[in-house]
C-alpha cells in the first residue's frame, strides 16, 4: 500500500496532488479494529450488536487499489480531496451478519446494553464519495 502512495505522490505535480480518504478498508487479512471483528465473526459466539441502528461505509482493499490507479491513470484530473467508500453503508448488525455469513457461521446477534459496547461499533461514520465518483 505505502508503495501505491508513495507512486502516486511522484505521479503527479505536487500543486495537483490528490488526497484520497477510504474509510474503514477491509481485507480477509485486516487488522486492528475490523481484524478484531473478524475473530469474533468467527469465533460463534453470541455477539450483543443486533442494537446499532448505525451507518458506516467500508471500502475493500481492492477498491482502494482500483482508486489509486484511476488517479495514477488520470493525473490531469486528480486534485482535490476524494472520499472513498462501496456502496451501500451498513449497520454493525447487518456487517457482523455478512461477515459471519461469508464465514460459513451463522450469526447470533443480541441486543446487549449500548454501553459495553465500543463506539465504533454504534456511531455512525458513512462518507460521501460522490466527489469521487464523479471525476
Amino acid at each position: 500500500m505505502r508503495v501505491l502512495l508513495s507512486c502516486l505522490v511522484l505521479a503527479v505535480p505536487l500543486s495537483r496532488v490528490p488526497c484520497i480518504v477510504p474509510p474503514l478498508v477491509i481485507a480477509a487479512n485486516a487488522k486492528a479494529n475490523f481484524g478484531r471483528l473478524l475473530q469474533l465473526a468467527a469465533s460463534g459466539l453470541p455477539l450483543p450488536v443486533a442494537g446499532p441502528r448505525n451507518q458506516r461505509s467500508l471500502l475493500s482493499r481492492e477498491s482502494l487499489i482500483g482508486a489509486v490507479a484511476m488517479v495514477l491513470a488520470r493525473p490531469d484530473d486528480a486534485s482535490g480531496v476524494f472520499h472513498l467508500a462501496d456502496r451501500p453503508a451498513l449497520s454493525t448488525p447487518a456487517i457482523v451478519t455478512a461477515l459471519c455469513e461469508g464465514l460459513g457461521r451463522r450469526a447470533t446477534l443480541f441486543r446487549g446494553p449500548a454501553a459495553i459496547l465500543p463506539r465504533a461499533l454504534t456511531e455512525s461514520l458513512a462518507v460521501d464519495d460522490a466527489g469521487f465518483r464523479a471525476a
